[in-house]
């Protein structure tokens, strides 16, 4: 049972190593990271092109300082990405952590972000309304006197939540639910924004990989806010195409993404006067992350097509 009042940094990685070392420093750079223990799965390589990377790792991993612990969960055989995350989540579940702090290895981070990250475990705990406390933000809020809000939307570039909270995606990490869940909606989603959630779904049923980005848009809305930072605390450096799911991006889009700046302070205090969320701030959000007729139509048309066929259409 861990005494540690801090909540482990859980990452999985398998053979990019100047991602992963970049992520590393970044997080050994905060000053709570002497109090944090840091834990790290290291897949199999499914192949000989991983070997090299894999290796590179493997030997960085034994320099690695700067945290309370670093203990290394190394596979014996390919676990799969979402196999790798499973296992150091039941790792770090079983010592008695009842929350976790997780990235992928092509984050950098802040060096106030581990604080952010515990402030927020502990202040939004037993708030049912909050899923996560989400590092990443690409939306500007300079409206905000506040240095933190909350909205109902789920970035896992880095974030922390709790056993009893991400539990509930649980049941949605199976195919053949996805798959009856799908078989289930009406054709009026189509109409709606739930068309989107659809096409992903679609994707993980054809590539046979959870995206556990799209998983919180299937549980109460009520339930999955999460708290943000008011300047981002997060650049995901693995959209520069070495990322599984970054490829296929235009380079307006992914430059964009590289070049948004992050906090520099070394230090977090939280600031708030007004709430947390406000109908201002889903006005920006929708007008940020609104979809084209286009991209809508697409969706659709891939949702109906497998609706009746059960066949993909440009996943």
């Amino acid at each position: 049972m861990t005494n540690n009042i801090y909540a482990p940094i859980i990452i999985p990685t398998l053979c990019r190593y100047d991602h992963f070392k970049k992520c590393i420093e970044s997080l050994a750079a905060n000053k709570l990271a002497p109090q944090t223990e840091l834990y790290v799965g290291l897949d199999y390589p499914p192949s000989e092109k991983y070997v090299d990377g894999w290796r590179q790792i493997k030997e960085y991993i034994k320099t690695i300082q700067g945290f309370n612990k670093v203990v290394t969960l190394e596979a014996t055989e390919n676990l799969t990405a979402q196999g790798n995350i499973e296992a150091l989540k039941a790792y770090i579940r079983q010592l008695g952590y009842d929350s976790y702090i997780f990235t992928e290895d092509d984050n950098v981070f802040s060096p106030n972000f581990l604080e952010y990250a515990n402030w927020g475990l502990k202040e939004f705990a037993n708030d049912e309304s909050v899923f996560a406390i989400v590092g990443f933000k690409r939306v500007n809020v300079d409206f905000l006197k506040n240095n933190v809000y909350k909205y109902p939307r789920y970035v896992a570039w880095g974030f922390a939540t709790w056993f009893k909270k991400s539990d509930k995606m649980n049941e949605f990490k199976d195919l053949n639910r996805l798959k009856n869940l799908i078989k289930s909606w009406p054709i009026t989603i189509i109409f709606t924004d739930k068309v989107f959630t659809a096409s992903s779904i679609l994707r993980m049923l054809k590539t046979k990989y959870i995206l556990e980005d799209t998983l919180p848009s299937l549980i109460p809305k009520d339930e999955i806010y999460c708290i943000y930072p008011k300047v981002s605390m997060v650049r995901n450096i693995g959209l520069d195409g070495s990322g599984l799911h970054s490829r296929g991006r235009d380079k307006e889009t992914t430059q964009m993404y590289l070049s948004l700046p992050i906090d520099v302070s070394k230090d977090f205090t939280p600031y708030i006067i007004d709430p947390l969320y406000s109908p201002k701030l889903k006005a920006v959000y929708d007008a940020a992350y609104k979809r084209t007729y286009k991209k809508q139509i697409i969706a659709s048309v891939q949702f109906l097509i497998y609706r009746f066929t059960g066949r993909f259409w440009r996943i």
